[in-house]
């Protein structure tokens, strides 16, 4: 089932179908590299499996950055310091034991280093599943499994976008070329960020230019209240409901000076072009300011449980809105937003 397709897709469909194309699906794997080459692959559970699990392989852009290998097991009675056994296709002796170091929303999480990572990735690139097995002792096991079809073509493409292919760094099309060979991470953007005063009761002072967004068939209900911010003296933000479904509401965004409203211009990185940044329109699923005013938020649900979909953050700098991260899940498989694939960053300054 692929997660953001037909229903889903149509309710985000304020996102640009080639801004999510750095973001790939091979079998069981999502894989996606940002603008400074950084690539996050992960891992997932079948979709008839009885427990959550998976796996995330991270690695930065630089030339000698190692990745990280996370094992990450959906247990509501075992806790950190839990030991979790790993086995490929249940090969008893290629199992690897680790203790869970963390535990993120509901997850007990082991990160694989040293020796350990270069057996669990060699198993991770040939192996069809891993076994996840989390035993506190007594009646607390959790048993998950989580799939490997797909991983090592998710891997070749961390290789490819992060310019490895042919070289000794590489995770799947290894070579012979040194490390240097690989090229410098570019820089990373920045934005200067100017704060965004949210008016408290926006609902009373609708600009008339905007009267009209939202018709009484939209499935906008009545509290799904406009967005109101003050950006300059002279210049606000409006962000009026214009359709609404079970868990989305898109906002249209205007930039009122004057009483003369224009459509604010919203980026998204397309890697067809290089990663370089296209207008997506006007149109933001679930908007809100975040509460330092400095940051504009979207989040695009696939689904109500919010395991897959769009985020997305920019800031303004006084004349427009910038791009400050893009994050897509196209699988709805229980991975929570702090592990998903992220497509573009900036820092704020």
């Amino acid at each position: 089932m692929r997660s953001l397709a037909a229903a889903a897709l149509a309710i985000v469909a304020s996102i640009s179908s080639a801004s999510a194309q750095e973001s790939r699906v091979f079998g069981d794997w999502v894989v996606g590299c940002d603008n400074l080459r950084r690539c996050s692959a992960v891992g997932l559970a079948p979709m008839d499996g009885e427990h959550l699990a998976f796996v995330s392989v991270v690695r930065d852009g630089s030339a000698r950055a190692v990745p990280r290998l996370t094992v990450a097991l959906y247990s509501e009675t075992l806790y950190p310091g839990t030991p979790l056994t790993l086995a490929f296709d249940d090969a008893l002796e290629e199992r690897l034991r680790a203790a869970a170091n963390e535990q993120l929303n509901g997850f007990l999480r082991a990160e694989i280093a040293g020796e350990p990572l270069t057996v669990a990735l060699e198993g991770v690139r040939r192996a069809d599943r891993l076994g996840v097995t989390g035993d506190a002792g007594g009646p607390g096991e959790t048993a998950a499994t989580v799939s490997l079809v797909g991983a090592a073509a998710a891997l070749r493409f961390m290789d490819d976008r992060q310019r490895r292919a042919g070289t000794v760094t590489a995770l799947i099309a290894r070579g012979r070329e040194p490390a240097d060979s690989v090229p410098a991470v570019p820089v990373m953007p920045t934005v200067a960020a100017e704060p965004m005063r949210e008016l408290p009761d926006p609902g009373q002072s609708l600009p008339r230019s905007l009267a009209g967004i939202g018709t009484a068939d939209s499935g906008c209900a009545d509290g799904a209240d406009p967005i109101a911010a003050r950006l300059s003296a002279s210049v606000m933000l409006w962000g009026v409901c214009e359709s609404a479904g079970a868990y989305n509401l898109s906002y249209a965004l205007f930039l009122v000076a004057d009483g003369e409203a224009s459509p604010v211009v919203l980026e998204v990185p397309d890697p067809e072009r290089g990663n370089r940044l296209i207008d997506q329109g006007n149109i933001l699923v679930n908007p809100y300011i975040v509460e330092d005013g400095l940051v504009l938020s979207s989040f695009a649900r696939g689904r109500g449980l919010g395991d897959c979909g769009i985020i997305a953050d920019w800031a303004w700098d006084g004349s427009g809105f910038r791009l400050l991260g893009y994050t897509v899940m196209e699988e709805c498989r229980g991975v929570p937003v702090d592990d998903w694939p992220v497509l573009y960053r900036a820092g704020r300054r």
